[in-house]
C-alpha cells in the first residue's frame, strides 16, 4: 500500500496474492498487474486514474465491493465531495504527455495547450485574454519545450516573453 498526493504512473507487475494498494485521497485504486496514472492533487476536487494496459478497481476507501473496474482505455473519475464513480472511456492522451511527450491538438484553444504544457515540463505560462482561445492544430512527439514554443509562434504570430520558469505569450488574436 502506498499513499500518492500528486500524480504519478504505475507500471505493476502481475501478483493475484499480493495486490498493489494506492491511496489517493478519499479513494483506493486496486492493482493485481497493469499499468495506469493517477492524478490526485490535493486543492483538485476528483481523483483521475487512466489505465494503459490490464485492468484496476477504483474504489471508495473501505468500499472496494461498491467500486468500479477500469480496463485499459478506460479513466475512472473519483467526486471527493459526492463520493461518486464515474467511468469513461479515455478520450484525450494529453493527459498522459507528461509521462510520454506525446501530445495531439486538434482545435484545441491555446489556453488548453498552454496547460498541458505547464503539467508537462513544469512551467508556469500566462496567456493575454486575446489569445487564449486561437485554436491550436498540432502533434508533438518528444519534443523540447523550446521547439513547442517555436513552433506555435511561428503559427500564431505570438510574441513570447521568458522570465526563468515563467513564460508570458500575447499577440494580436485569432
Amino acid at each position: 500500500n502506498i499513499t500518492l498526493k500528486g500524480e504519478a504512473y504505475f507500471e505493476v507487475t502481475r501478483n493475484e496474492v499480493l495486490p498493489f494498494v494506492v491511496e489517493a485521497g478519499e479513494s483506493c485504486v486496486r492493482v493485481t498487474g497493469t499499468k495506469f496514472n493517477v492524478n490526485a492533487y490535493r486543492k483538485k476536487e476528483e481523483i483521475k486514474v487512466i489505465v494503459t494496459d490490464g485492468e484496476v478497481q477504483l474504489y471508495d476507501k473501505g468500499q472496494a465491493a461498491s467500486g468500479e473496474t477500469l480496463s485499459a482505455g478506460e479513466t475512472g473519475i473519483y467526486f471527493l465531495k459526492e463520493k461518486k464513480i464515474i467511468k469513461q472511456s479515455t478520450p484525450d492522451l494529453n493527459e498522459l504527455a507528461w509521462k510520454t511527450r506525446i501530445m495531439n491538438f486538434q482545435n484545441t484553444p491555446l489556453s488548453e495547450v498552454a496547460a498541458v504544457l505547464m503539467n508537462t515540463y513544469h512551467v508556469k505560462i500566462e496567456i493575454d485574454p486575446v489569445m487564449q482561445h486561437c485554436p491550436v492544430t498540432v502533434h508533438f512527439e518528444n519534443q523540447e519545450l523550446t521547439a513547442i514554443l517555436s513552433v506555435l509562434k511561428s503559427t500564431l504570430n505570438l510574441e513570447l516573453f521568458t522570465n526563468g520558469r515563467r513564460i508570458a505569450i500575447s499577440g494580436k488574436g485569432c
